[in-house]
């Protein structure tokens, strides 16, 4: 059986009231690749760090 790319993960509360999920990141971290994969997008980037921004309409 193949298990990559696989995703399996439980609903969040604010999944369920379609509230938007909003994250900083530090420039240059490679966790922001991740975040773009799972939906999130950069919506700002100053002081050296990132802020992404995931809608459930965004979520995987």
């Amino acid at each position: 059986m193949e298990w990559r790319n696989i995703t399996l993960r439980p609903a969040t509360p604010e999944d369920e009231a379609n509230v938007p999920v909003t994250l900083s990141v530090l420039n240059g971290n490679r966790a922001i690749t991740l975040y773009q994969r799972v939906g999130f997008k950069v919506v700002d980037s100053a002081d050296g760090a990132v802020k992404m921004k995931r809608s459930r309409k965004d979520r995987l």
